[in-house]
């Protein structure tokens, strides 16, 4: 998914690496945004701050594979609150591969969408994901949905194009991870104190800083 590639390379975390059993203690970045939850949502966490500038709302719960009741609920509840869907949501595009940033190794099915909301200028992500545990897939489902700053693609995806043209896009890729923090983020000053001749970083710092 496009909007994806981006949320990725701006350090907008999907699946957030803070355990379910405890939340970050920041201030609520939206407060005026309240995140729906399922009834029947178990290990609730509210996490605020990781990364910066987001807030999410991270559960789980029992539901048989592909969890369509899921993706309805929060299609339904965003919709009449305003919110648009992108043109990518849909039921059928969950993705089976294996996460090689968790412990083991494990297999996971994951369904993820999106909604936009130019009032506060603000996205919700949706993360639906299912683990295989040994050779079985089981029905618990783990939700996250998160709101974080609405994203300028446009200024991105040029940027993007741009790097791709030069064939610099990979290696300023490898280079930008080299400074991303434990919440997703860059550590851009630390990336250019280093990096004084890049010019990759400095556009890149002045786009985040259009951004915000």
């Amino acid at each position: 998914m496009r909007w994806l590639l981006l949320i990725i390379f701006f350090g907008f975390v999907i699946i957030s690496n803070v355990s379910v059993e405890k939340a970050i203690a920041e201030p609520d970045p939206f407060p005026a945004i309240k995140i729906p939850v399922v009834p029947g949502a178990r290990q609730i966490a509210k996490i605020h701050g990781s990364p910066k500038g987001a807030k999410s709302i991270n559960y789980y719960i029992q539901v048989e594979y592909p969890a369509n009741s899921v993706f309805n609920f929060y299609n339904s509840k965003f919709k009449k609150l305003g919110w648009k869907a992108s043109s990518d949501n849909k039921q059928s595009k969950w993705e089976c591969f294996i996460d090689g940033t968790l412990k083991g190794n494990p297999k996971v099915r994951q369904l993820l969408a999106q909604w936009t909301n130019s009032e506060f200028r603000a996205e919700a992500i949706l993360a639906l994901r299912y683990m295989k545990i040994g050779k079985k897939w089981g029905n618990k489902l783990h939700v996250l949905c998160q709101i974080q700053p609405l994203i300028d693609k446009i200024t991105i995806e040029q940027f993007i194009r741009k790097l791709k043209a030069s064939g610099e896009y990979v290696k300023f890729m490898e280079l930008i991870d080299l400074y991303r923090k434990s919440d997703g983020s860059v550590d851009i000053e630390r990336a250019i104190s280093e990096n004084p001749n890049n010019k990759n970083l400095k556009e890149y710092k002045r786009i985040i800083a259009e951004m915000n």
